[in-house]
């Protein structure tokens, strides 16, 4: 009986952690926003581009959004928004992180306006660069958001657009 409940215990903890995992870090507007497996509906992913059809096992991905095709989509997009689904969830909304690097670019702001707006997070804020092996100068940032938080910061290389450090600050001000 011990055994048996010890598995049952294993079995769904082990099904907890596959929900919970994080599968994209999606590129939103203004944002990066991290998804997990459990908030994306597995019907919709037959949507999704070639390559995003299945949800990884190994980390997150980078993903971006790909802009409403006509009017008529946009607002459904802002319907669903309203609902409740943000458009990071929305598989056929998904496209190559590389497609949006421009814009990620210029929406990335300096992390001078970051330490300018928290000055009490200086030592957490360098403490990231120091580990990111980049120049203050080299990095930009964006909020980072997930379904639970709103009260991140990613670290993106100014020249490749890539992650390099995430810092528990809040983004939005």
């Amino acid at each position: 009986m011990v055994v048996a409940v010890q598995l049952a215990a294993l079995a769904y903890g082990m099904h907890a952690v596959a929900v919970a995992r994080p599968v994209h870090l999606v590129f939103e507007a203004d944002r990066l926003r991290v998804v997990t497996a459990s908030e994306i509906d597995s019907a919709d992913l037959p949507k999704a581009p070639d390559g995003l059809r299945q949800l990884p096992w190994t980390g997150p991905t980078l993903v971006s959004l790909r802009d409403p095709r006509d009017s008529e989509e946009f607002l459904k997009s802002v319907e669903l928004s309203v609902a409740g689904q943000e458009p990071s969830l929305r598989p056929a909304w998904w496209q190559s992180y590389e497609l949006s690097l421009p814009q990620l670019l210029q929406r990335a702001r300096p992390l001078a306006a970051l330490m300018n707006a928290r000055p009490d997070q200086k030592d957490v804020l360098e403490d990231v660069i120091r580990k990111a092996e980049l120049r203050e100068a080299d990095l930009l940032w964006l909020p980072l958001t997930s379904g639970r938080t709103m009260e991140w910061v990613v670290l993106i290389d100014k020249q490749t657009g890539l992650p390099k450090g995430y810092a528990p600050i809040d983004g939005f001000f």
